[in-house]
Parts: structure tokens; sequence; C-alpha cells
């Protein structure tokens, strides 16, 4: 038996570069890069709605889950604030920070964009079958750090 790790891993790779290709292809006519369509989809789940409340997210806590370092995240921050996508307002209970908070117009970005992938998504994935899916989710999951 020959050890197959290698081509798994760059299997892995392919694919995820694969979808990367698609998502990029699917933010850039909204004139977004992946990494701030990344910080988008975060900081709408640090953004309050109608129906729920949550601890909105800091320039820091933007930079940490996407990887990168503070200044980074602020070019990023105030690209989508040009483009009047998010909006940045004082922490609820830190006068001394500053939270990054979804706009009306960014929440409906987000949503388009959000919907173009679930069907580029499930187009990608028709390949394979339900039983087929549900097995990737499961080794994936076991994959996971």
């Amino acid at each position: 038996m020959t050890d197959d790790t290698d081509l798994l891993a760059d299997l892995i790779r392919e694919v995820s570069r694969a979808l990367r290709r698609r998502t990029v292809a699917i933010v850039e006519p909204y004139g977004l890069t992946a990494h701030q369509y990344r910080a988008m989809r975060m900081i709408a789940q640090g953004t309050p709605t109608d129906h729920k409340v949550v601890t909105p997210l800091r320039l820091s806590d933007i930079a940490e889950r996407l990887r990168i370092v503070a200044r980074s995240a602020t070019d990023v921050i105030d690209d989508l604030e040009a483009k009047g996508f998010v909006q940045r307002a004082p922490h609820p209970t830190d006068r001394r920070s500053t939270v990054v908070l979804l706009t009306a117009r960014g929440r409906d970005v987000l949503d388009e964009v959000e919907e173009h992938r679930a069907v580029d998504a499930r187009q990608f994935f028709a390949r394979l079958d339900a039983a087929e899916r549900r097995q990737l989710v499961h080794l994936l999951h076991r994959l996971e750090p």
C-alpha cells in the first residue's frame, strides 16, 4: 500500500483554490476582494438586528479572526467604509474602543453575494450525490484543527 497523503494534500489544496477563485469571481463585480468579503461576513455576525443582540467586533477582533495584522485590518475596513458597506461606531460599553458595523447597504450586498455563493456551491458540489456530500462533510470535520 502506498502513502497517499501527498496526493490528498494536493487535491484538497486544488479544490480549495478552485473554490476561492469562484468566490473571487462572485465578489469582484461588487467591488470586493476576498478579504473584504470575509471581513463583511464576520462583521455581519457582530451587527445587531431587530431580532438579535450581539457584541459588535472591534478592529482587533476582525484582524485576529482574519489572521492578519491590525494595520491590514484597518486598510480592509477603511476600504469597506469608503464603499459604504460598513461604519465605525463607539463601543457600547468601552468608551476607548470603536466597533465596526455593517450598514444597510452592506447588508444588502452581503445578502446578494451569499445568495450567489450558495447557488455556486450547489453547482460545484452537484458532481457528488447526497451521500457523498454527507461523507465529505464528515471526513472534513474529522480533519478540522
